[in-house]
């Protein structure tokens, strides 16, 4: 694999320092302290080490010793690479459709908390669909959605104990403790 053209490191050290100058003020010492590791990963400021063969004496190079913070991209890419896998895995060969639904005492909290804000459009037809209310007009939604993509929404559930599984990804039921992420999950 080549080396891309410019790396996050190269663009924390070229402009860092302006950066920080111009936004020093707004940043939290944390985040100071990354935007240092980043700009110093894989450079003689970290120390190195000499790539040599035991065997026959070959130097190969001198390769710099990684900053390990957990933001930096270059460090952190084969750890999030390797999550990424992880969960690929857990995913069950079906499309995923996220709803949500929130519940009427979350609505009333929004609704006091910004009351200026009233609908989300003023379009007539969008008016007309929640004319019956809230709650309605996500029944009326989730309805449609399940009928007209009926073939393409699989439910999980617990092949032992028939509960509905919570999220797609879960790996067992959290009530039944039944492993069922590992079984076929069914569809009804």
């Amino acid at each position: 694999m080549t080396r891309p053209p410019w790396e996050v490191a190269d663009v924390i050290r070229i402009a860092g320092s302006r950066f920080r100058e111009r936004y020093g003020a707004s940043l939290t010492w944390p985040q100071v302290k990354v935007l240092r590791a980043i700009a110093r990963c894989r450079t003689a400021a970290l120390g190195g080490h000499l790539d040599a063969c035991t065997g026959c004496g070959y130097v190969a190079g001198i390769s710099y010793n990684s900053c390990r913070n957990r933001h930096c991209p270059k460090c952190q890419t084969g750890a999030r690479e390797k999550w990424l896998a992880k969960r690929q895995q857990e995913l069950l060969p079906v499309n995923y459709f996220h709803l949500v639904f929130d519940t009427a005492s979350q609505r009333e909290a929004e609704s006091s908390s910004h009351p200026a804000r009233g609908m989300l459009s003023n379009d007539p037809e969008a008016l007309q669909l929640a004319s019956d209310g809230i709650d309605a007009f996500m029944v009326r939604t989730a309805q449609r959605i399940l009928d007209e993509r009926s073939s393409e929404i699989a439910f999980n559930y617990c092949p032992r104990c028939g509960a509905f599984a919570k999220t797609p990804r879960a790996r067992q039921r959290r009530f039944c403790r039944h492993d069922w992420h590992s079984a076929a999950a069914t569809c009804k």
